[in-house]
């Protein structure tokens, strides 16, 4: 069942919960043309500042009650008491300008003003004050008992009554005689004022009260029941509307067809003196004893579902204010204000049901699995073709499609034109119709001839929603949320992202948009926003206290009111919810000082350098607080505005400049989007003492001085630390080659003896000629032996030409028992190539003396240099013998380590010194499939030095 709840909700405040109200009786309140408030009560005249409350007084002031306050063209506050005495507040001074005898009567002077004079209106006289003199005029008047009402601003110029008769008043010539009133207000109290082009009176007498036009000389009384017993306290107009403040609240009427016609009540409970509509449109009302309020008059009448099972499908308002409704895809709804709700049951459903009003015949539709016309709450089947997917009133004629066609159809749904395809929703422009057609945007001509795909980022386009601007630009929302201008100008398409800073903001929570020329409406998940595409205007409604926008998802403009809907409800948002215009805020600057001190403000005001930034406190006119605002500021007209920091105390700029400048401040209103106008100060901060030039001067004496001092000892340091390596290094280059030279020595011997050795088997043998060969190359070999080693290297050459002549001595020495090879890759030229001294030799010995002494059969020893790609000399010997295991069995009894080889470990743990990883030996066992000894392998690793290096090195 769809109920409807209406629940006026304004959105306001009690002003004495923001702040302490210095009055127990208030009697009126208005507001000056800076927006300022200025309240008369029974403690005085008060202006109400940000957050506090400021009183005004003349030391001739008779009592504390003042009355009547108005202000006049150059913003001036006059009132007047209960003693005759008026009173003019100018450049914050309060003036005595008047003060009549006649308040021994109980009369008080009545005040009004125009552009050329403010009046006061006695018993005795009509006195004004002009603009462009110094003093008054009287205008004498016959007081003959009757009553007399203060001067109103009409059309054709001022007016008021005096008894019964209407008087026209010139602030220089003073009064004549227009014409009688046609009804005796015998009593005080009497209102004159225009309603349009109608001069109308109000009076209350012992009868009752009394509404009187006099143009037409009718009066009229049993209008206003809804205020019988009640006292008013005043009477006002604002534009089509008569408020009467009464003892029980204050009386809304709506002047229609001449006569008032009761509205609303507010405060019923409250006695009511004064009521204005401010600069923002928002009540201020004030009471007699509770204080003052303020309220933005937002009317919501709420349409839900109170059974969980049901939900709402689609809604569409009609002209007089109600709304028709499907409910759960099954019962439809009319509510008419007049009239109850009536349900209608829908025979055939489906999931894709929509609610259409064609405004030029005031018929509206329901899109189901069939068209109907929803008509003396009954369903009139129009159209009834199977998958009917999308109806759009196409101007003067209706587009329908369904799974296979889509045809055009006149008001009498007689077809015009029908084309293959298929589409969801459509929307005409001026010349084209924009529609989403089998999956992508498009736009046809009014005879359904496609025209063109549309295309956006080099994709097609698709649309949740689009609206028509003008001419043939349309606005849409895509699947990414973004607000899109689709434009087609002399057969050219584009398609853009509107450019609006704040709408950009509300992308990500875009969901519909409706056109209500010249405004665009949109619901997003915050809120509403109404955007005027020709001016840039966008403002921003948001009241989250209200409503959870969140769940809001489809948004339609009525005659009057705003709808929205969420799965369970309706909401029809009258009244202010958008101000017409966003209003003109000024800002004003309260106080400007550094985080540590407070200085009074000038013209231009002079600060101290402020280690934390600057505080400002500030306020806007007219606003009583404004603690939703934020406070924007920049440092010249060019850049970008930026957030000031906000704090209990007020906002804080950081990185303040030092030098002359002008800071330019702005507060914004989030709820709106509605800034103020800029505000800009001149500052003269000073510089701080480490931005002086002496600051700097003697920063860079330290600084030389210091780097001076780190230079000579980080210098000396680095002398000494070089030294103490360098010596270092000596100490162990002599160490090192005293071993190795040591070794050299030591080695020398062994390789005599073993020779030695092969010479006596040739002489104890009888051989003498062999003996005497043999003699000659062991000498020779001696004498390389005693050359090299006085050297630390010797090239490759040299090393190979020694191995050689070893070897074949050892071959002679084994009777040619084995066979060996030395052989040098092609790459490699082994005269410009150093190695270390007799270093090849010891492991050729090895396989000599350990491996092939002992072997059986064919015996070979194979020498192979190469180099490698990485800059290595890799050199193999390579032997056949019985291998490493066997030759330490058999020499196990001997329990002697080999003394070449202690030697030649020794000596390249003292080479890896100097050469570190590039220096390698590894011995590698060879073995057959049966894991038996075939012999070993040694691969020694050196560095490739070339000979003019070693040179250079030496």
């Amino acid at each position: 069942m769809l109920c409807l709840g209406q629940d006026l909700r304004p959105y306001g405040l009690h002003l004495d919960d923001q702040m302490e109200v210095p009055a127990g009786e208030i009697y009126d309140v208005v507001e000056d043309l800076e927006h300022q408030k200025w309240i008369a009560s029974g403690s005085g005249l008060y202006k109400i500042g940000m957050n506090q409350f400021e009183l005004y007084r003349s030391d001739k002031q008779f009592g504390q009650s003042v009355f009547n306050p108005i202000v006049d063209s150059r913003n001036r506050v006059w009132f007047t008491n209960l003693k005759g005495q008026v009173f003019c507040v100018e450049d914050e001074k309060v003036n005595l300008k008047y003060a009549t005898k006649d308040y021994e009567n109980g009369f008080m002077p009545l005040l009004s003003s125009n552009d050329q004079a403010v009046q006061v209106v006695t018993r005795k006289e009509i006195l004004s004050f002009p603009y462009k003199q110094k003093g008054y005029i009287s205008h004498p008047i016959v007081y003959d008992g009757f009553p007399v009402t203060k001067i109103t601003e009409l059309n054709e110029g001022q007016f008021l009554l005096h008894g019964r008769r209407l008087l026209k008043y010139d602030s220089l010539k003073g009064y004549e005689f227009v014409q009688k009133a046609p009804y005796f207000p015998s009593l005080g109290g009497t209102i004159l004022f225009q309603m349009g082009t109608r001069l109308i009176y109000f009076y209350q007498d012992s009868i009752g009260f009394h509404f009187v036009d006099l143009y037409r000389n009718q009066e009229s009384t049993e209008i206003f029941n809804e205020l019988k017993g009640l006292s008013i306290v005043q009477i006002t107009n604002h534009k089509n509307q008569i408020w009467f403040c009464t003892s029980a609240g204050l009386f809304i009427y709506e002047m229609i067809d001449g006569l008032p016609v009761f509205q609303k009540r507010l405060m019923e409970s409250r006695v009511v003196t004064s009521a204005i509509i401010d600069f923002k449109g928002d009540f201020w009302i004030t009471t007699y004893r509770n204080g003052i309020y303020i309220f933005r008059p937002r009317t919501i009448e709420e349409f839900v579902i109170n059974d969980p099972n049901y939900f709402i499908n689609d809604f569409i308002p009609d002209a007089n204010g109600g709304l028709y409704a499907i409910q759960n895809e099954a019962i439809f709804h009319h509510y008419n204000p007049l009239e109850s709700t009536k349900p209608i049951d829908l025979k055939r459903r489906n999931n894709n049901q929509r609610l259409f009003h064609d405004s030029d015949s005031d018929r509206f539709f329901l899109q189901n699995t069939s068209l109907y016309e929803i008509k003396d709450d009954a369903l009139k089947k129009r159209f009834d073709q199977p998958g009917l997917k999308d109806f759009d009133i196409i101007n003067d004629r209706y587009l329908i499609s369904n799974y296979a066609n889509i045809y055009l159809l006149d008001k009498d749904f007689k077809t015009e034109h029908a084309v293959k395809g298929r589409t969801q929703f459509s929307v005409p422009g001026e010349n084209v119709i924009l529609s989403l057609h089998q999956g992508s945007m498009v736009l046809f001509d009014f005879d359904l001839h496609r025209i063109k795909q549309i295309l956006y980022q080099n994709k097609p386009l698709i649309l949740t929603t689009a609206v028509h601007l003008q001419h043939d630009t349309f606005l849409g929302i895509n699947e990414d949320k973004e607000l899109l201008r689709i434009k087609l100008d002399n057969d050219i398409l584009s398609v853009a992202k509107v450019e609006n800073p704040n709408i950009e903001e509300l992308q990500t929570e875009l969901v519909d948009i409706v056109h209500d020329s010249p405004f665009v409406y949109g619901l997003t998940r915050s809120g509403i926003f109404r955007w005027q595409p020709a001016t840039d205007e966008l403002i921003i409604t948001r009241l989250d206290n209200l409503l959870n926008w969140k769940g809001m998802y489809k948004l339609k403009k009525g005659p009057d009111a705003l709808w929205v809907q969420d799965r369970k409800r309706i909401y029809k948002l009258t009244g202010a919810f958008i101000p017409e215009t966003l209003p003109q805020l000024h800002l004003s600057l309260n106080s400007i000082s550094t985080l540590k001190e407070q200085f009074p403000m000038d013209q231009a005001t002079s600060l101290p350098h402020s280690y934390g930034g600057l505080l400002i406190k500030s306020s806007i006119k007219g606003l009583a607080f404004d603690h939703g605002y934020a406070l924007e500021y920049k440092w010249s007209p060019e850049e970008a505005w930026q957030p000031a920091l906000s704090q209990p105390s007020g906002f804080v700029i950081p990185q303040v400049k030092s030098g002359n400048y002008t800071l330019h401040l702005r507060k914004h209103d989030p709820l709106t989007g509605a800034f103020t106008l800029p505000l800009s100060i001149p500052l003269m901060v000073d510089i701080a003492f480490y931005q002086s030039a002496w600051f700097w001067l003697c920063t860079l004496i330290m600084l030389l001085i210091f780097g001076f001092v780190v230079y000579t000892w980080r210098s000396r340091y680095l002398e000494k630390q070089l030294e103490k390596k360098l010596t270092e290094a000596r100490v162990d280059n002599q160490l090192t080659m005293l071993k190795l030279e040591n070794l050299r020595s030591q080695m020398n011997p062994h390789f005599i003896f073993n020779s030695l050795n092969s010479i006596q088997d040739y002489i104890l043998s009888n051989d003498k000629k062999l003996a005497a060969k043999f003699l000659v190359r062991f000498s020779r070999l001696m004498r390389v032996y005693l050359n090299h080693s006085q050297q630390t290297s010797i090239t490759l050459q040299q090393e190979i030409d020694t191995l050689d002549l070893y070897l074949s001595l050892e071959q002679d020495r084994f009777d040619k028992s084995f066979d060996y090879e030395i052989k040098v890759d092609d790459t490699i030229e082994p005269r410009n190539f150093m190695v270390p001294s007799l270093f090849l030799q010891p492991y050729v010995e090895n396989s000599v003396n350990h491996g092939l002494h002992h072997k059986h059969g064919p015996k070979e020893i194979k020498v192979h240099v190469e180099e490698k790609p990485s800059g290595y000399l890799q050199i193999h010997i390579e032997d056949n013998g019985i291998g490493r295991e066997s030759s330490r069995q058999l020499n196990a009894h001997l329990q002697h380590e080999s003394f070449s080889t202690r030697a030649n470990d020794t000596r390249i743990s003292l080479m890896k010194q100097y050469h570190g990883d590039q220096l390698d030996i590894h011995i590698t066992d060879l073995r057959d499939r049966d894991n038996q000894p075939l012999g070993t392998r040694v691969s020694i690793t050196l560095p490739l030095i070339h000979k003019r290096h070693a040179v250079l090195n030496n």
